[in-house]
């Protein structure tokens, strides 16, 4: 646990892709029956899903060049560039080289993958404060993860079990601006149970995720859940001081039971998953612009940030938002590979 200084996030940009899946869609794998159950249980109705060949960083791109017009920031000020993904475009370099070069930053930036999931942006977020905290004034951290399902993989035996794991699944990128200026404390905690790897676990060369739902499910109740408490009473948070919540966009009903364990009131909790599923790293910048008539009049809010998933991981983050930094969520204009078109 600790605290960041005099650090700011200038502007939060989160990209989707055009497609819309209905989980309606389902129902020739698992049954009419089962896909409402499933669609109630998980509490989502329909995810943004890429087409073949269209990458994270073909999201993590466009999410980054839209927030660097929008804060017309020059990028050769840019000091730090971190990608958080768990699809890379390739084995190695890190992706974020790439897309380093089609952004065109400056040679002295810091560049870096970091391979997290569901706690990706809150991690994410603590890694680049840190670095800003000793040097440099400006980073970008960029979160995206899209996994593509070819015609192959969907005819194996095997996809009718996986199925019902695969609607929870959207696909989203965000850019997020941090800078150093005056501003107040961001408060930070971290925590990791090793043990525990091989509930969410993708082997090399498989084709399918292998999610344990029993153990996430229990891990959110405990681990999860005991962590907001012992994090507001660490830094004294009262729980008036904290507008919204945002949780990493499990399923419904993990998401549930942690909000009424902790005692959050419903009006606080901002959601996206209806619409949008299961993304990942970007589920809570995602939430935090899909979100953005809910705070757009008011100036500043306090956000309490809870992301926790695969590692297992998870890391609670409460800052200051300035209502202004945060941009509507944005339909990708791709179109193929490596070009994008307003056409």
């Amino acid at each position: 646990k600790g605290k960041f200084e005099n650090i700011k996030i200038a502007g939060m940009v989160t990209v989707v892709p055009k497609r819309i899946q209905e989980n309606s869609e389902y129902e020739k794998w698992l049954g009419g029956k089962r896909v409402r159950k499933q669609a109630k249980l998980i509490g989502i109705e329909r995810r943004h899903r890429a087409e073949e060949g269209h990458s994270a960083s073909d999201l993590c791109i466009e999410a980054a060049n839209s927030l660097l017009s929008k804060l017309n920031w020059n990028r050769d000020t840019v000091d730090y560039l971190i990608l958080v993904t768990q699809t890379p475009d390739f084995e190695y370099p890190s992706t974020s080289f790439y897309i380093h070069k089609e952004l065109g930053l400056s040679k002295e930036c810091v560049v870096f993958d970091v391979n997290l999931g569901c706690s990706g942006f809150t991690s994410g977020l603590q890694i680049i404060c840190s670095m800003l905290q000793n040097a440099g004034k400006r980073g970008i951290l960029l979160t995206g993860d899209v996994e593509y399902r070819t015609k192959e993989q969907l005819q194996k035996p095997e996809y009718v079990e996986s199925a019902s794991d695969d609607m929870l699944f959207g696909q989203a990128a965000s850019a997020t601006a941090f800078e150093k200026a005056v501003s107040s404390p961001i408060c930070f905690s971290q925590n990791s149970d090793g043990t525990r790897y091989r509930a969410i676990m993708h082997e090399r060369g498989g084709d399918f995720t292998y999610l344990d739902g029993q153990e996430i499910f229990n891990f959110a109740m405990n681990e999860v859940a005991e962590s907001v408490g012992n994090f507001k009473k660490y830094f004294s948070i009262q729980d008036e001081e904290v507008d919204y919540y945002v949780f990493h966009q499990a399923q419904k009903l993990i998401l549930d039971t942690v909000a009424d364990i902790c005692e959050i009131e419903t009006d606080k909790n901002l959601f996206s998953l209806k619409d949008y599923g299961n993304t990942s790293s970007s589920s809570i910048p995602l939430t935090l612009c899909a979100n953005l008539n809910e705070f757009k009049n008011r100036e500043k809010i306090n956000v309490f940030m809870c992301g926790f998933g695969i590692g297992l991981s998870w890391s609670n983050v409460y800052m200051e938002l300035k209502s202004s930094s945060i941009y509507p969520v944005e339909i990708s204009k791709w179109r193929e590979k490596g070009k994008c078109s307003d056409a």
